[in-house]
């Protein structure tokens, strides 16, 4: 199997950036008004569709909810902070203790992306 993916941009390196140069990149037209409300990115509207693998049919990349998303990312997150905790941690029990909650909470996250 096979992916072909391409890159666009970036279109500003550095330095300053021209409502002409707006207007070229985004408009795609060289000439006329352009304002910056017209340039504006609107997220939500962004169609996504599942991209599935074509020798076994399975997603590859798929559109998430909040729900789901917060499903995995909350856990993950709250993993995270107990192993910085438990890195800090002086007491071995604590310390320990500490990990055993990493630990559980990231498998919690990763069941939670199994199941999507």
């Amino acid at each position: 199997m096979s992916l072909t993916a391409s890159k666009v941009g970036p279109y500003f390196a550095f330095g300053s950036i021209s409502f002409s140069q707006l207007r070229t990149n985004f408009k795609e037209t060289s000439s006329g008004e352009v304002k910056a409300s017209e340039l504006l990115r609107v997220t939500d509207t962004t169609t996504i569709t599942d991209i599935v693998n074509p020798d076994n049919g399975k997603k590859v990349v798929q559109e998430l909810t909040e729900v789901e998303f917060n499903s995995v990312q909350t856990p993950l997150n709250e993993s995270q902070t107990l192993r910085q905790q438990a890195q800090q941690e002086t007491d071995e029990v604590l310390k320990a203790d500490l990990e055993a909650q990493a630990d559980a909470k990231f498998e919690e996250a990763r069941q939670a992306l199994f199941a999507l």
